[in-house]
């Protein structure tokens, strides 16, 4: 998925999900081009927008999941997160 964000917007994002790296990004290893927001490290444009997710490992309302949620899933149980990201740690 590329996510086209002029620097003003890359600001505002804070973090997202690399998928080559598979790591989080913050906004400073990130970088605006005319194809949309790019990882400066691997030069992927194949990141995950952060969305407001209620996380299962955080346990409150709701936080910033740097993958949006994908990573949530319902294990019959009750919901995980197959990421275990603990990016808020």
């Amino acid at each position: 998925m590329t996510i086209n964000y002029s620097s003003d917007k890359l600001t505002d994002m804070e973090y997202c999900f690399c998928h080559h790296c598979k790591r989080i990004k913050e906004s400073g290893e990130l970088c605006v081009t005319e194809k949309g927001l790019q990882c400066r490290k691997c030069g992927s444009y194949d990141l995950d927008e952060p969305g407001w997710v209620v996380c299962p490992h955080q346990k409150i309302s709701f936080v910033k999941c740097p993958r949006g949620g994908r990573g949530i899933i319902n294990s019959g149980g009750g919901y995980n997160c197959i990421d275990r990201c603990f990016f808020r740690a």
